[in-house]
């Protein structure tokens, strides 16, 4: 039941979507931002979750020596190689929403995600 009702909604995102169009602009650009109550908005909402990260950050490695009794230097590294995987993909996610258009880079993540999650299921 749930899978058809998503798959619905990522028709109605695809259809009902516009693909956003950037002019260039003149004028006090950074005065414009700075006025913006979207760059404010969000600037909450990434302090909020950089703090939450930080958290994961700070008791991980804790965890992996006190619980695990593992050595600091190889939970470190451990935790280390894990979050490298974060800077690729990052990069490779602008190389392909750049490649392609952010609309179907949308809906197809929608779908692969939703495969991905169905699978175990199955």
């Amino acid at each position: 039941m749930f899978g058809i009702v998503f798959i619905i909604s990522i028709v109605v995102f695809a259809i009902t979507i516009q693909e956003v169009k950037i002019q260039a602009k003149k004028g006090n650009i950074l005065g414009d931002l700075v006025k913006s109550k979207t760059l404010w908005l969000m600037g909450a909402i990434w302090i909020f979750d950089a703090g939450a990260n930080l958290g994961v950050y700070f008791v991980v490695p804790l965890y992996l020596t006190k619980k695990l009794s593992l050595d600091i230097g190889y939970a470190n590294k451990i935790f280390g190689i894990s979050r490298l995987g974060g800077v690729f993909v990052a990069i490779m996610s602008g190389f392909v929403i750049d490649r392609f258009s952010l609309k179907k880079n949308n809906v197809l993540s929608c779908i692969y995600y939703r495969g991905v999650y169905n699978v175990p299921r199955i």
